[in-house]
């Protein structure tokens, strides 16, 4: 079942259950004037627990572990989003395809095909 991108900016890495591999989806992130605040998702059936694909999980643990690496340094991420820039703050929903596709290269998942 696919994700709204909102949904996608919403998932927190405690939104993982890694012994399961499952993903639960019960908020989305919203821009707000005042900034970022986590909502329900759009309907009552948006609210679901979907099995993560092995290779995804696989993306999933190399991407927590580059974050764990930049927490040493630079990142902040106080809201623990797994999709987030580098410096642990949210992307703008409206933009979240170019913004999905720089997290991917730097998990190198697509190599050549983004320029």
């Amino acid at each position: 079942m696919g994700m709204r991108r909102g949904e996608i900016l919403g998932l927190t890495w405690d939104s993982i259950n890694f012994e399961e591999q499952e993903l639960s989806i019960t908020k989305q992130l919203v821009l707000t004037t005042k900034g970022p605040i986590f909502k329900e998702p759009k309907t009552k059936g948006s609210v679901r627990i979907n099995p993560i694909p092995n290779s995804v999980f696989k993306l999933l643990l190399e991407l927590q572990e580059y974050q764990k690496s930049l927490k040493e340094k630079v990142m902040v991420n106080e809201h623990n989003l797994v999709i987030c820039k580098d410096n642990g703050c949210n992307y703008n929903p409206s933009s979240l395809t170019s913004s999905l596709k720089r997290t991917l290269k730097k998990i190198k998942f697509i190599r050549d095909a983004i320029p």
